[in-house]
């Protein structure tokens, strides 16, 4: 790797981790003003760890490629998961974060996890693998519909689909931008 783009990765490092760590800084503040949020140390330990990963797992993709198109397919893919992990845990994607059916909307992290693993992070079988997220999430939606989920209190068919048709979008524009890099 040349001096020039050693340096690249190194401001974008910085930039990186300094994002991953608004998530925790913002509540911590927030906590300070007054009592309208309320963390414990476990919410912290699990942020830091999901924003940890995420930041792993991103630098690892960005030293894998030098193709933009396959930098930006993982920029999304794994931002796409860090926030539908992230909002199911918060608020849970279908109903609230109790609601069981939301657990099956953390299949998509081993999926991803033996996506990567299975294709050794080439770009084809990243996209193979961000087309089966997307793929999962309409099935979700899918689910929903079947199940009454859009009939429960609070909840309607429009954000069931909506939700997931964002979900689906962000894995769906990860796996096209993989997809691309291959023809690089």
């Amino acid at each position: 790797m040349s001096e020039a783009s050693e340096n690249g990765l190194g401001r974008m490092r910085y930039l990186l981790w300094g994002v991953l760590a608004l998530p925790l800084i913002a509540p911590l503040v927030a906590m300070q003003m007054g009592d309208s949020v309320q963390w414990t140390a476990f919410d912290f330990i699990v942020a830091a760890l999901l924003l940890g990963g995420t930041g792993l797992g991103i630098e690892l993709f960005l030293r894998r490629s030098h193709s933009t198109a396959y930098r930006f397919g993982a920029l999304i893919g794994v931002g796409g998961l860090l926030f539908l992990v992230w909002a199911n845990l918060a608020v849970g994607i279908v109903g609230s974060e109790n609601d069981p059916f939301n657990l099956f909307y953390f299949l998509a992290l081993p999926i991803v996890a033996l996506g990567a693993a299975f294709s050794r992070l080439k770009a084809k079988g990243m996209a193979r693998t961000m087309a089966i997220v997307a793929a999962l999430c309409v099935l979700m939606a899918l689910a929903g519909l079947v199940t009454g989920k859009h009939l429960q209190p609070g909840e309607s068919l429009a954000e069931l689909i909506g939700v997931n048709a964002l979900f689906a979008g962000l894995f769906t524009g990860s796996a096209l931008l993989f997809e691309r890099a291959t023809r690089r």
